[in-house]
């Protein structure tokens, strides 16, 4: 037990993400990423681009303010009380005119996002992108991730976000997997 909980720690999240990522963006042809969660901000570690030629202005080390991404209403809404309670104290300033700018609206949307097991970005962040990400979950049950999946909203509408979102709570449940989560 001792040597699996040491291996289980020394896992690169990213290494072991990278050829889930890979063949989601190729059964896609969307732009994946993988997030982490730093003082109300998502930073990106990982970043696979889909076969189109549209590419995400997204870059490996960026960072946003986790109440308008997809990512970041994913950890807002599996993470502790007070991250939700700082991230509405830091502000909501609109980034797009589709932004959710209301501590109340955002909280609805976090139990929504609990309720269907992935957070959607709805033009929020980006002007005409749409954002889909769901939690990758650690031994323990931690939310220590969150995967998405990035494109023009022109793509990423009306049934394809269910498809969409079953492809990428897999790819993340896998990954889950591989970090030890039961």
């Amino acid at each position: 037990m001792t040597l699996g909980g040491a291996y289980l720690a020394g896992l690169d999240i990213r290494g072991e993400a990278r050829p889930i990522l890979e063949q989601l963006a190729r059964d896609t042809g969307e732009t994946l990423h993988l997030l982490i969660y730093v003082e109300g901000e998502v930073r990106y570690i990982e970043k696979i681009d889909g076969p189109s030629s549209i590419r995400m202005a997204s870059r490996i080390g960026d960072r946003m303010p986790a109440y308008c991404t997809a990512s970041g209403k994913v950890f807002l809404a599996y993470l502790p009380e007070e991250h939700f309670d700082r991230a509405v104290a830091a502000g909501m300033p609109a980034r797009t005119p589709n932004t959710i700018t209301s501590g109340e609206l955002l909280r609805d949307d976090l139990r929504r996002t609990r309720e269907r097991g992935f957070a959607i970005d709805n033009i929020e962040n980006e002007l005409d992108i749409r954002c889909l990400s769901v939690p990758v979950f650690d031994r323990f049950g931690h939310v220590v991730a969150a995967m998405s999946i990035s494109g023009l909203a022109a793509r990423i509408h009306g049934t394809r976000i269910a498809e969409l979102a079953q492809m990428v709570q897999r790819a993340a449940g896998q990954l889950s997997r591989r970090l030890g989560a039961p």
